[in-house]
């Protein structure tokens, strides 16, 4: 019994360092730099510890506006209570999400500990620790992983609910609609997962423990609680601004409806494909390294197993966690980006649970459980290792897709920009002002004053045209020089006048050339 604990407990060690290593380990630098939407996040978190404001002057807000859209309030006054302690720094910003990650697994674990037993929990918590799809969010500082930790918790309790076959527990179930609730506040993904999820887990409990008049009142009144909490959601959705905010993204057109049903039954699709899930993953590098595809290959074999194993006679028993994933993906299906990483990351839970289907399905084929359970262990971690070596070693070439250049401009020369008449800095790529904010040593109770806006786009993106006497430019053309500190692209470069210093990528690559007219 004592050999058996040891072994319960190095298991579980061993599992906890290899997370907390491998999302802990150079997390300021490695991404490389904050990209804007982290840097959005940090500022309205400073700005809202500081005076109960975000970066427009709203109190308090449930939805903060940046760049056209509109960021979820969880995440953000999360990484206020970080900053309470860490101070303003990229740190306070990406450590929230190792902590949602972490109960994120933590909520899978209890869930397929529940449905299939301790052993086969502990090989998922095993898997999500090492796919790719979960890692590379894990380590920024985005909302999604808020979400999926919710999402998972509000699952638990759901279940955890039906656990008494004759009646309902009703604090788990109310339990469970709240996280539910906290769930749409973190991602917006889980407001298109959740109108439809919500029905699946009515019908699973009719099926489960059929349906009273206890029963059907936990469920109005769950259902009230949700509702409640869904009203500024639908308040923002058909806004013009949250409309707008569709049209940009959304894939729906009513009047090409054919049109529209090939887009998202294409982009639903695309989410499943072998080129998405193991060979290549997403294309956009801030959602995947670009090695290999999103889930390791043992997930990949295990998983189709899974399904012979459901197709073979237990659907039964897993048909709610079958329908979770295949509604997973929809909120992908309705935007015009697809395959999504970021959208989709709800699939991830799901799709370990087909493996572990497909594992306890091959366990009861074989006469020795231990060369199988070596083989899928080992295949694994050998798979994750090399993908975690390219990200520690080769993922710096992508900084400049995370605007790492705007980082080096203001933690190199912030201090110095009073010294000069005028600061002009390339917005070329897109939204400086907000890592101004981030890095700059600013009076957030005063700034706002001293802020001149550009006009909202058709789009209703907005952009900040300077900050007192720092200004953000799409050229040099017309601009008074004279004692000037000015940061241009490799387009604008000056070809008369010698750079004064060059801002380079970790690559090597020029991210800025710098001209100080004091010295000229």
């Amino acid at each position: 019994m004592k050999l058996k604990i040891l072994n319960k407990w190095f298991v579980w060690g061993s599992i906890g360092l290899l997370f907390l290593f491998t999302r802990l380990y150079q997390i300021n630098t490695n991404p490389p730099a904050l990209y804007w939407d982290e840097a959005s996040i940090g500022v309205n978190a400073y700005s809202i510890l500081i005076t109960g404001k975000d970066e427009w002057g709203t109190s308090f807000p449930l939805h903060f506006r940046a760049f056209g859209e509109f960021k979820l309030p969880v995440y953000i006054y999360t990484v206020a209570g970080f900053m309470s302690v860490l101070g303003k720094k990229e740190i306070a910003v990406r450590l929230p999400a190792v902590l949602f990650t972490a109960i994120a697994i933590l909520f899978s674990f209890l869930i397929y500990r529940k449905v299939l037993g301790s052993q086969l929990a502990t090989l998922g918590v095993f898997f999500l620790t090492m796919t790719p799809w979960l890692f590379l969010f894990s380590r920024t500082g985005y909302e999604v992983t808020a979400g999926l930790a919710f999402f998972m918790a509000g699952l638990f309790f759901f279940l955890k609910s039906l656990e008494q076959t004759s009646k309902v527990d009703f604090g788990h179930f109310l339990l469970a609609h709240l996280f539910f609730g906290l769930a749409l506040y973190s991602y917006n993904s889980y407001r298109v997962i959740l109108p439809v999820a919500l029905p699946l887990f009515y019908i699973y409990l009719w099926r489960s423990v059929g349906l009273t008049k206890t029963k059907l009142k936990a469920i109005f009144l769950s259902l009230f609680l949700i509702s409640l909490m869904m009203i500024p959601v639908l308040r923002l959705l058909f806004s013009p601004e949250g409309l707008n905010r569709y049209q940009a993204v959304g894939a729906v057109d009513l009047n090409h409806k054919r049109e529209t049903i090939y887009n998202l039954s294409r982009n639903y699709f695309k989410n499943f494909s072998p080129q998405f899930l193991g060979l290549s993953g997403d294309s956009n590098s801030r959602s995947h390294t670009q090695f290999g595809g999103e889930l390791l290959w043992v997930e990949i074999f295990l998983g189709l197993s899974g399904l012979i194993y459901i197709a073979r006679g237990s659907f039964k028993k897993n048909w709610l966690f079958l329908g979770l994933l295949l509604i997973s993906p929809l909120p992908v299906a309705i935007t015009k980006e697809s395959p999504h990483a970021l959208r989709g990351l709800t699939m991830i839970p799901f799709l370990v649970v087909l493996a572990l289907l497909g594992m306890k399905g091959l366990i009861s084929l074989v006469h020795s459980q231990k060369p199988l359970i070596g083989a899928v262990l080992l295949g694994s971690f050998f798979q994750f290792s090399l993908y975690y070596l390219d990200f520690e070693n080769n993922y710096s070439k992508f900084a400049p897709d995370w605007q790492y250049g705007y980082s080096q401009v203001f933690k190199n020369y912030g201090q110095s920009f009073a010294n000069y008449k005028h600061v002009y800095i390339s917005d070329y790529m897109a939204q400086p002002y907000i890592f101004y904010l981030f890095y700059g040593d600013l009076d957030y109770a005063s700034f706002r004053k001293n802020i001149q806006y550009s006009p909202p786009s058709d789009w209703g993106f907005s952009t900040v045209r300077s900050i007192g006497n720092v200004e953000f430019i799409k050229g040099l053309e017309g601009l008074n020089l004279m004692s000037s500190l000015v940061f241009a692209s490799q387009q604008q470069r000056l070809d008369n006048v010698d750079s004064t210093d060059v801002l380079s990528n970790p690559d090597g690559s020029v991210a800025f050339y710098v001209y100080d007219f004091t010295k000229k």
